[in-house]
């Protein structure tokens, strides 16, 4: 399929989950603006095993007020790379801390694959994702699944490049207690990015979430966010880019400079790619 035709059906995707999740909101809702500071780190080992760490902060109630902090360590392991139909398939296994200051505390056990397919300078990565949450004084565990779609694609011959992705929320099971059985929240994130240089990159955009809550009314979010991400380790294994290379730096002064930036983004979430052989690995949203 052209990366043309590829690129279009892919954003008539994401806006078309925008009226979708209008009509899902059967009952009354809250509107709330909300700021997502998020810090990250990614050490390559080699080739194939990487570690990372990601730290989120967030603040509601129109930014005014500190909800809640998330720690998430983990670790990556590329499978498959650069073979017929797929760029890459690489899983995750990590642990997410979620502090909460006026409500209760989470800990998360999770694993997720990736799987990324590259046309031309348009990317398309599929996630899945279980987790495994541990909410405090809630019993039995709830499992949750998660599936996330998301392109990237870089503007000319620049640094800059954009993104943009949606994630669904569906927990499997229910204490009358704790998260809502079923359909949880949608995740629709615009963004823009920039290599700042080699190691660095800064990422920055809205993320419209719609939320359903058990005591509450169901929530819509108006989500700015900005992320720093720092990579290190093995210069080979580094060799990231979040978005499709720009025709303007060949391979071989990719090489050169260890370019290197590997994330993405979002509230759960990133992205990357090996400039030589379609490596790509994928930085979770929260």
């Amino acid at each position: 399929m052209p990366a043309v035709r590829m690129r279009g059906v892919m954003w008539r995707v994401i806006f078309a989950c925008v009226p979708l999740l209008v009509a899902t909101a059967s009952r009354a809702t809250e509107n709330d603006f909300q700021l997502w500071p998020v810090g990250r780190i990614h050490h390559t080992i080699n080739e194939d095993w990487s570690v990372s760490f990601t730290a989120r902060g967030r603040f509601d109630e129109d930014a005014s007020h500190s909800k809640d902090y998330l720690l998430r360590p983990y670790v990556s392991w590329k499978i498959v790379d650069n073979v017929p139909f797929v760029d890459s398939l690489t899983v995750m296994a990590g642990y997410d801390y979620l502090h909460s200051f006026d409500g209760r505390d989470e800990h998360r056990a999770w694993q997720s694959a990736h799987h990324a397919v590259q046309r031309k300078r348009l990317r398309v990565v599929h996630r899945i994702r279980m987790d495994e949450r541990f909410v405090e004084d809630i019993s039995p565990t709830i499992f949750r699944f998660r599936y996330r779609m998301s392109t990237s694609y870089p503007f000319g011959k620049s640094e800059w490049y954009g993104f943009g992705s949606d994630e669904i929320f569906v927990n499997l099971n229910d204490d009358d207690q704790g998260p809502v059985d079923g359909f949880e929240q949608n995740r629709l994130r615009l963004g823009v990015g920039r290599h700042v240089f080699g190691r660095l990159r800064v990422e920055g955009g809205y993320e419209f979430q719609y939320a359903k809550r058990r005591t509450h009314p169901n929530e819509f979010r108006h989500v700015v966010f900005l992320e720093v991400s720092l990579s290190t380790g093995n210069r080979k294994g580094n060799e990231f880019i979040s978005a499709p290379k720009s025709e303007s730096t060949s391979d071989a002064e990719d090489t050169a400079v260890g370019k290197s930036i590997f994330t993405c983004s979002c509230t759960d979430p990133i992205r990357t790619q090996s400039t030589r052989a379609g490596h790509f690995r994928l930085i979770l949203w929260y």
